[in-house]
């Protein structure tokens, strides 16, 4: 598929290279000067103002390290942490024996910024960023690593992951990309219409952030499907369909928050737009339109659920959010469906 698309280049991880990715936004990553001893894993958990749900991130992650020489976990608090919260995580740490780390970035960093500082303290082969109110299934690293040795050439692997809510409760399952464990056809493309990947669920070679770059603030709040796009356009893609993830809807996720202002579909517009650069004008075109249409269609389906839900404010946001991506015909007769449905509600 590379090949044919006719963009991967032999020398993209040269100096020069790397000078064109500082240039276009993309933070380097620099590379680890280890020679022995370098672990397969590095588990960086990003833990920011949250006490609540970090034991269960924390302890889904110890309780599947049998070697710890094989796994490199640390503990990122982003900004100023608390007392409760410091003392859960040291709690924690003490199973570590002394070999498990915490770091302290002192001032608060936020998105994407912390996430590349995770992949600069990342020493191992394959890094794997956990969120403090995710967690992951047992299984989840011994299964991907399998899949991973199956094909030596994958430059990242996530598994199917579960949406679930505040208290654990799984809401849906994410996409089945296939049906049995192995590498995705046409990845490319369906990465590129919408943003399939959830953090947890993923994990990625250290090499190719090396190659590649960080994650870029370009985008806003769509900094991390930005990376997956960029990851698909020179490498394949290993997939696991059984469900060892777990990602957390909340009020309090800033997710959450960015659904309700409409920012959401907004920079996932931006990334559309800055993305159509990272592949040939004659794949480009046609994949950032089904992109925009798709995310339009979100939007007007956001937009229903927050006016049965009585959160006008943030149907609006959406709406006009949604219709800048795309006046499509499609769009457009959904558009005038749920204008009806309102004005058939205000009649009744």
């Amino acid at each position: 598929q590379l090949v044919k698309l006719g963009i991967m280049s032999s020398t993209y991880g040269d100096e020069a290279s790397r000078a064109r990715q500082d240039k276009n936004g993309f933070p380097p990553v620099p590379s680890v000067n280890i020679s022995t001893g370098r672990p397969f894993w590095s588990v960086l958990v990003t833990v920011h103002k949250r006490a609540e749900f970090i034991e269960q991130a924390l302890t889904s992650v110890l309780g599947q390290i049998a070697e710890f020489q094989d796994f490199q976990v640390e503990v990122i608090l982003d900004g100023d942490s608390d007392s409760e919260q410091d003392a859960i995580v040291r709690r924690i740490l003490k199973i570590g024996n002394g070999q498990l780390g915490i770091h302290k970035t002192g001032t608060c960093l936020g998105q994407p910024a912390i996430f590349n500082m995770c992949l600069r303290r990342a020493k191992g082969h394959w890094i794997h960023i956990l969120h403090d109110d995710d967690w992951v299934e047992q299984g989840f690293y011994q299964t991907l690593r399998n899949g991973i040795g199956q094909a030596k050439d994958v430059g990242a692997a996530f598994c199917r992951y579960a949406f679930v809510n505040e208290m654990g409760k799984i809401r849906r399952n994410s996409w089945l990309e296939r049906e049995t464990a192995g590498i995705i056809d046409n990845w490319l493309e369906r990465i590129w219409i919408s943003c399939r990947i959830q953090a947890p669920s993923i994990v990625v070679n250290r090499d190719v952030y090396e190659k590649l770059g960080g994650f870029s603030d370009r985008v806003g709040s769509a900094w991390d499907w930005d990376m997956w796009k960029r990851v698909s356009v020179h490498y394949p893609v290993w997939f696991e369909p059984k469900p060892l993830a777990c990602f957390r809807e909340h009020g309090k996720a800033e997710s959450s928050q960015l659904l309700l202002s409409g920012k959401q579909i907004r920079d996932s517009r931006k990334s559309i737009e800055i993305a159509k650069a990272y592949l040939p004008k004659s794949l480009g075109d046609p994949l950032t339109a089904r992109a925009k249409n798709n995310y339009a269609m979100y939007a007007l389906n956001l937009a229903k659920q927050y006016l049965e839900n009585r959160q006008f404010e943030a149907a609006l946001a959406n709406l006009c959010e949604g219709l800048k991506c795309s006046q499509s015909r499609r769009v457009q007769q959904d558009l005038i469906r749920l204008l009806l449905n309102i004005e058939k509600a205000n009649a009744a």
